[in-house]
């Protein structure tokens, strides 16, 4: 199984996963619109793309549900503007979903996690 998440700075989120059952944790870029950005270009905010891992895992070994656990336990959902000390488009937050199953349970810990807090996720 793959999933995919935008966590600001790839290399700060890639560790976190190589110790909870992933198989591998691969970085790149997701939603931007030009083929083979370079790193200099996305860090730059010029492609629309988000620094994003791409994990390798089996169901057996770690569920999507609990990769989203470490997810939320990582990041800081309601800055709107990047993670920590990293600002711009490309270090923000993004759950790129692979079937609806994903989606619905995507969705579902975001509604649970703003009623909790009282606030409202910053996704853009």
């Amino acid at each position: 199984m793959k999933a995919y998440f935008a966590g600001g700075c790839f290399w700060c989120v890639t560790p976190i996963y190589k110790i909870y059952g992933v198989d591998s944790v691969v970085c790149g870029y997701s939603g931007g619109d030009e083929v083979n950005p370079s790193y200099k270009d996305v860090k730059a905010q010029k492609t629309g793309h988000r620094e994003t891992i791409e994990l390798t895992y089996e169901e057996d070994n770690v569920s999507f549900d609990k990769l989203l656990d470490i997810y939320f336990a990582n990041v800081d959902p309601f800055d709107g503007e990047g993670q920590y000390i990293d600002k711009g488009f490309s270090y923000t937050l993004a759950i790129y979903y692979q079937n609806d199953e994903e989606k619905e349970i995507a969705e579902s810990r975001i509604k649970a996690l703003e009623e909790e807090s009282g606030k409202k996720f910053r996704w853009l």
